[in-house]
Order: C-alpha cells, then sequence, then structure tokens
C-alpha cells in the first residue's frame, strides 16, 4: 500500500463512534417517525426506510471521512488514491465486479439448496422485500430511491469506510490479520443477512485485494457498485410472491 498518509492511531475509535453513532441515530428517527406497533405514528414504506437509513448511516460515514481529510490536512485524491491509475483501477474492478457476481450468485444458490435440504426457511432479505413491495404498488419513485442507494451511495460509503479507513489504519500498524480477516467479517455482519454472511465475507477480500492491488479506492468501489447493480437487476426482474 501507498505510504503517502497514515490515518492517526484515533482513527478507528472515531469511525466506530461514528459508526455506531449513525446505526443508532437511524433507529432514533425511524422510532419518531414510525412508533411501534402498540402505538404507530405514521406508515412509511420501505424505501422511505432505507432512504433514512441511507442518510444516517452511509451519509454520516461521508461526513466523518470529510473531517479526517480536515484533520489530516489531505485531499481526498491523496487520501484514497483517486488519481491513481484511474483506466486499469476502473477496469479490473469492472473485471472482479463481473467474476463476482457469478461466484457469489453460485455460492447463493447453493447456501439456498442447503437450507431448503435441512427443512430451514431462508429469511427474504429486506431489499428484496422493498424491491417487491414497490412493484407491486407501482412506485416508481421508490425503485429510483432503492436503486440509487444500493448502486451509487451504498458502495462508494462503506468502500470508504471498509477498504480507505479500517483496512487502511489496521494494516498500516502492521495488523494484517486483523486488517483482511477481520474488516471482511465485519463487513459481512454488517449487512445483518445471515444466509449472505459468507459470501459478503468473501467478496470483501476480493474487494481489499483490489485496494491493495491498485491503491486506489476507484477499484473496489467499482466492483461493488457491478455487483450491487447486477443484484438490483435481478430484484427487478424478480416476480413478487
Amino acid at each position: 500500500m501507498s505510504d503517502r498518509l497514515t490515518w492517526k492511531t484515533d482513527t478507528i475509535l472515531l469511525v466506530i463512534m461514528i459508526l455506531f453513532g449513525s446505526m443508532s441515530l437511524s433507529g432514533l428517527g425511524l422510532h419518531l417517525l414510525v412508533g411501534t406497533e402498540d402505538a404507530p405514528k405514521m406508515e412509511l414504506s420501505i424505501a422511505v426506510k432505507i432512504l433514512i437509513n441511507a442518510i444516517s448511516f452511509h451519509g454520516l460515514i461521508i461526513l466523518g471521512a470529510y473531517f479526517l481529510i480536515r484533520q489530516h490536512e489531505t485531499t481526498w485524491n491523496e487520501a484514497f488514491g483517486f488519481q491513481k491509475n484511474v483506466s486499469p483501477s476502473i477496469n479490473l474492478g469492472v473485471q472482479i465486479g463481473l467474476i463476482s457476481t457469478v461466484t457469489l450468485g453460485l455460492m447463493s444458490i447453493g447456501i439456498r439448496l442447503l437450507l431448503e435440504a435441512l427443512e430451514t426457511e431462508a429469511p427474504t432479505q429486506t431489499a428484496v422485500q422493498a424491491v417487491q413491495e414497490a412493484i407491486t404498488q407501482n412506485q416508481a419513485s421508490d425503485i429510483w430511491i432503492m436503486g440509487i442507494v444500493s448502486i451509487v451511495v451504498a458502495p462508494i460509503a462503506e468502500e470508504i469506510l471498509f477498504r480507505g479507513i479500517l483496512f487502511k489504519t489496521l494494516n498500516d500498524q502492521n495488523r494484517t490479520a486483523l486488517a483482511w480477516i477481520g474488516t471482511s467479517v465485519f463487513f459481512g455482519l454488517i449487512h445483518g443477512n445471515a444466509p449472505a454472511f459468507l459470501p459478503l465475507t468473501i467478496f470483501s477480500l476480493a474487494l481489499t485485494w483490489l485496494y491493495v492491488r491498485t491503491e486506489n479506492l476507484l477499484a473496489p468501489i467499482t466492483a461493488h457498485v457491478v455487483l450491487n447493480a447486477a443484484n438490483f437487476t435481478l430484484m427487478l426482474l424478480q416476480k413478487p410472491a
């Protein structure tokens, strides 16, 4: 990895505080708006809930990165290598994204078949439920919201957090195993879907390899965009239950 910038040792603590603060803010915001089953306040579509989560989670990650950059008196390009080998980085990101789409898709099918053999019902992902709800109710605006969050906002924010900040901080401190495995496991867990945990953890390792190989965060962002775009397209093509 490039030694142009090393995050200060207090970076991880700050990032964790931002992360849990954003998750708490998201939960509090939804509670204030929706209320509880016993005392409901208003009914929100799943897409609007996803938007609120995106603003409070992904939005605060980007805001936290902005303050980190200001604190270190650097730039986005310097911090994340956005100007380094741009075309090769994007091309490699597209290739890994396509390979990951096929590989993780096959893994997901295998996991679903295994769960069916064990007579265990796989939970329907929230994103799938949201898209099917929007299609059923003919809510084009909701589909656009979910598409933008999934394909644009999430890849940028999550790669800044997991590769650009957490991985780089740990790797620069020579905590190689924790940098690779720890951040990838965390990436799998944070998505909150048990059947997808293993595929997402493996995908995170591929994204980390991309970042190390290119030293440009555009590479894992591109791969992440490709995978999410493919998955979102497949969700649109699925018939609502």
